[in-house]
């Protein structure tokens, strides 16, 4: 079952690659057009500024696709309501032994399970 999951991800994710190669070249083929029927420096400037938005490091494109991703794979690590109990004793990095869920989370802020202590209200 995880193979199937794990392949139906690849190809999604392959997918968002060629999407956005293919976005990327529109937009260049646009300038390059806009540059050979000497467009104003407006029109230039304007996909030039849609482009590093999008595709730049620090785009809000990429800052939104990094989020999405990253609570993507925060997810799975998360307690549900089903799998809090037996969880009971979990180690927490920087935490000496194992100690209680809520303990562990309280000492330490670092754990995945964070934003779900009651003890940090």
């Amino acid at each position: 079952m995880e193979n199937i999951e794990l392949t139906t991800r690849l190809k999604i994710w392959e997918g968002a690659i060629l999407v956005e190669h293919q976005g990327r070249a529109t937009i260049r083929h646009k300038i390059e057009q806009l540059l050979k029927l000497n467009a104003s420096e407006a029109e230039i400037a304007a996909l030039v500024e849609q482009y590093k938005a999008q595709y730049s490091d620090y785009g809000y494109k990429r800052e939104e696709t990094i989020a999405f991703h990253s609570q993507r794979v925060r997810d799975p690590f998360l307690p549900t309501q089903d799998i809090e109990m037996p969880l009971g004793e979990l180690p927490c990095e920087g935490v000496q032994g194992r100690v209680q869920l809520g303990e562990a989370i309280h000492s330490c802020q670092a754990c995945v399970f964070a934003d779900r202590c009651s003890y940090l209200d």
